[in-house]
């Protein structure tokens, strides 16, 4: 199809009895261990709303006791802004699609390139959980050697980068402007996408190839800034353990000829020895024990061309500089009550910045 008939095989939809929502009320609870979740959902006063009749752009659907609509309009694409009875928070709308066709998307997903046939969850979750991995040590240190080629199981489709989108073979995408939990379900021949409240809107892309869909996705969510011409002047050498220890590995690779571009250094800002093993300090400035003279040797670094590469995350591990300052400002996550949310990574605790004030 070309892009004008895709689009109308979506809108048309709307109307024929092949789309429908599912509306009703839930109440979820998430609990994290170490970056993992685990979720429940409890729905109830399910309604399935099917089309009724249409007034210009406005679609409506109902079951005979709940009414929703949903409004189409072109900016420049199609997209669909839904309407109900506030009181309702879970959402679920169906279309049909194509048979055989190849899915991608849904942001960075490990487990596959087509997600055709897969559930795939929209939430940010730690890619692999503490206690499998320390399960998978004390199975190598009882048994003496390790396994290459056992494989750790872990949930799928466990991801840093989630992203309620997705692009089909058949040059169409969708993008949900939504930022609840959610769910796609890839069928062959149909797609229902869930969330735990209603939509902003979803907005529908074509094109007559996958080029072009390509571009009016980027069109939609912007662009990113292009990769600097540097990373591909050399290596990139993740070093840690402070700055003697880096002087004398760059010195090393520059006798052995090697071209370096960087050097990473993700303890910059220190370090804590755990159980676990050596950890970063979640404390984001340099470490001047660990680290003397950093910013002399990032000058020498400059002068050969070499850049130096640090590491930042949103948490402060509890009781350190920055975390007494956060805390003291009201810059970190908090409970009902008023105290600080932490997280553990590991064997500490780490409160969270959050980022909904821009004061924090």
């Amino acid at each position: 199809m070309d892009r004008e008939a895709l689009a109308r095989y979506f809108i048309d939809q709307l109307s024929n009895g092949e789309c429908y929502l599912i509306v009703s009320k839930g109440r979820a609870s998430y609990k994290m261990n170490r970056g993992s979740f685990k979720t429940h959902d409890r729905k109830y006063d399910h309604h399935k709303l099917t089309f009724t009749h249409r007034e210009g752009d406005r679609y409506l659907f109902s079951d005979g006791k709940v009414m929703a609509e949903i409004i189409a309009t072109y900016e420049p694409c199609l997209k669909l802004h839904f309407h109900v009875d506030y009181s309702y928070n879970r959402f679920a709308i169906r279309f049909k699609t194509f048979e055989g066709e190849k899915i991608y998307g849904c942001g960075e997903q490990y487990t596959t390139l087509n997600l055709q046939g897969k559930t795939v969850p929209i939430w940010v979750s730690e890619h692999q959980q503490v206690f499998k991995i320390a399960r998978k040590l004390l199975r190598w240190k009882i048994r003496g050697k390790p396994e290459p080629d056992r494989v750790s199981p872990y949930k799928a489709h466990q991801t840093y980068c989630s992203v309620p989108s997705f692009v089909s073979s058949e040059h169409y995408a969708f993008y949900c402007h939504e930022d609840s939990y959610g769910l796609m379900e890839f069928k062959n021949g149909e797609i229902i996408i869930r969330f735990r409240q209603f939509p902003q809107s979803i907005s529908i892309l074509t094109a007559n190839n996958t080029r072009d869909l390509a571009a009016e996705l980027c069109r939609l969510v912007g662009i990113s800034p292009r990769i600097p011409d540097w990373v591909n002047d050399g290596a990139i050498l993740a070093i840690q353990g402070g700055t003697e220890v880096l002087r004398k590995k760059y010195a090393e690779a520059k006798a052995a000829g090697i071209k370096v571009a960087a050097l990473w250094a993700q303890d910059w800002c220190g370090h804590v020895v755990t159980s676990f093993g050596y950890q970063v300090y979640w404390n984001w400035a340099a470490d001047e024990e660990l680290y003397k003279g950093l910013k002399e040797f990032i000058q020498e670094l400059r002068k050969d061309g070499v850049r130096f590469l640090g590491y930042i995350n949103t948490f402060l591990k509890e009781g350190a500089p920055q975390y007494l300052e956060a805390k003291e400002n009201g810059f970190l996550v908090r409970h009902k009550d008023g105290s600080v949310y932490h997280i553990k990574s590991t064997t500490f605790d780490a409160g969270i910045v959050d980022l909904t004030n821009p004061s924090a």
